[in-house]
């Protein structure tokens, strides 16, 4: 059994670079196998279609379960502690690198929800919605907004914000992280000033 998660585990990541560089509809279950060592039986066996694929690859490599965690009590704790500016700007910045972490995942599943996927779209949505939610709690938690209004407007600017600055990032190709970090203050001025 352990060989067997391990092929789909390496399977799976082989897709990812795949169909990164290719595209998912040029992207072969064929080439998938040469590039993983395998023979095109055992990647059917793992996966029945490059749907099927495609779907596991948005659903086990993707970041559910981290967007899905909750933030430690002591954390909360810490930006509750925190002059505003100083907690949204740390929200962004943990933000941000999850998502910089897992940029190829992020890039792909952008990608096919823009040429329609319906199983992107999903998976997306329900990363949407379970990121707006753990926002939700952070906000609430840090006391940076009263009332349940608020704080769902707040939690949705910053998603809002935080996606507009990792595609921005991506496209612009400007990685410096001095004025990526100056960029991240200057907007959590801006917000946290508004909140009072």
């Amino acid at each position: 059994m352990g060989a067997s998660v391990n092929r789909r585990q390496q399977l799976l990541e082989t897709a990812l670079a795949l169909f990164s560089e290719q595209g998912v509809d040029r992207a072969s279950m064929r080439e998938l196998a040469r590039r993983a060592d395998v023979n095109v039986a055992t990647a059917y066996h793992h996966f029945d279609s490059k749907r099927a694929l495609l779907r596991a690859v948005f659903e086990e490599l993707g970041s559910l379960d981290e967007i899905q965690a909750r933030l430690e009590p002591d954390v909360l704790a810490l930006l509750r502690s925190s002059p505003r500016d100083e907690a949204i700007a740390l929200i962004v910045h943990v933000s941000w690198g999850r998502m910089e972490a897992n940029a190829a995942y992020y890039g792909l599943l952008h990608a096919e929800v823009l040429r329609g996927d319906p199983d992107a779209r999903a998976v997306s949505l329900e990363m949407w919605d379970g990121w707006g939610a753990q926002l939700e709690d952070v906000v609430s938690g840090a006391a940076l907004a009263d009332g349940a209004d608020a704080v769902r407007a707040l939690a949705e600017l910053l998603r809002s914000l935080i996606w507009g600055l990792f595609n921005e990032w991506r496209v612009t190709g400007d990685i410096d992280e001095t004025r990526r970090d100056e960029r991240v203050r200057q907007l959590a001025e801006l917000l946290g000033s508004g909140l009072t």
